[in-house]
């Protein structure tokens, strides 16, 4: 859990969920990290398998590395990059989550036969794995952006088309509502008061 008012900032690298913390914390594990632009740094990070918690809050930023969704929990945010896979099998697997109650965030990265990497995020919640809200098995469901088949045979294509995608996932997460039950625990968590049916606090401390 966190103190006070702050949260830790979570990422994912290498498929799994990291938070920074200072060298000498007892389970600091030191990264090294090269940018595109060649600028190399460290940074102490704890990992971890998977996260659970009570979402309250999506929202997006834009940053020098390009548009980020912040997932804010009941204990901690976690940033996925819009433009990366961690962020597309999240935000098509959470539109089946009920919001009400807690989800568990579990990044996969690894080999698959033919030297090809597998990476995504399970989106489990009472013990089960969501599916995608925009696929079945065989179809795209939802308005999920459709594959051109005769432009998907140029290489330059997927760009485009995962750039759609994106574009798509983040207007569709932009449209999620949190329930009211849970916006009234964060209001009573936050001011101490009670709050009424319609969602309005009374008897503040001020």
């Amino acid at each position: 859990m966190y103190e006070g008012n702050t949260k830790p900032y979570l990422k994912i690298i290498g498929g799994q969920i990291v938070k920074p913390v200072g060298p000498h914390d007892d389970k600091a594990r030191l990264r090294q990290y090269e940018l595109p632009n060649g600028v190399k740094g460290e940074k102490w990070e704890v990992p971890f398998i998977s996260w659970t918690g009570k979402i309250e809050k999506i929202e997006f930023k834009e940053s020098e590395y390009g548009e980020t969704c912040n997932i804010e929990f009941d204990d901690a945010h976690l940033q996925l990059n819009v433009a990366g896979r961690y962020f597309q099998d999240f935000a098509s697997k959470i539109k089946n989550a009920d919001l009400t109650k807690e989800v568990t965030v579990h990044p996969y990265d690894f080999e698959i036969e033919g030297g090809k990497r597998k990476t995504g995020v399970s989106v489990q919640q009472d013990g089960k794995k969501l599916t995608s809200y925009y696929y079945d098995g065989k179809n795209n469901l939802h308005g999920f952006p459709e594959v051109d088949q005769e432009k998907a045979k140029k290489k330059t294509y997927w760009k485009i088309y995962f750039a759609q995608v994106a574009e798509f996932l983040v207007e569709e997460l932009k449209k999620m509502e949190i329930p009211r039950d849970a916006l009234i625990q964060e209001v009573e968590k936050t001011f101490g008061g009670e709050v009424d049916s319609e969602g309005t606090a009374v008897d503040l401390p001020f």
